[in-house]
């Protein structure tokens, strides 16, 4: 899968971390994240191990304060697997629009 251009310029601009509450998974550790939960590719492959729904088909490149992951799929939305909801819901349509309404609780036109 290719990344959208908006995450790829994150990536290569901060290499992950976290924003607002959230963490942004990617290329480097940020400080406030765990030792293992940085990589995109790795909690990638932790949450289809575990059978997630959805993360099949998604980069998972964060997740909210549940545990629950968020991640790109291939139209470049924001999903996201509700543990507890038992569904997928979109949080976002694109990555700009997931960093500004869902991460920092800004208004985004249209959504």
């Amino acid at each position: 899968m290719r990344f959208p251009d908006s995450y790829r310029a994150f990536l290569q601009a901060y290499g992950g971390g976290m924003v607002g509450g959230y963490p942004v998974f990617g290329l480097r550790k940020a400080e406030p994240m765990g030792k293992s939960s940085w990589s995109d590719v790795d909690v990638t492959k932790r949450y289809r191990a575990q059978g997630w729904p959805g993360v099949a088909d998604w980069i998972v490149v964060s997740a909210d304060h549940s545990g629950n992951p968020i991640g790109l799929d291939r139209n470049g939305s924001l999903m996201l697997a509700d543990h507890d909801g038992g569904e997928i819901v979109c949080v976002a349509r694109d990555f700009d629009e997931f960093l500004a309404s869902y991460c920092l609780h800004m208004w985004w036109p249209g959504f």
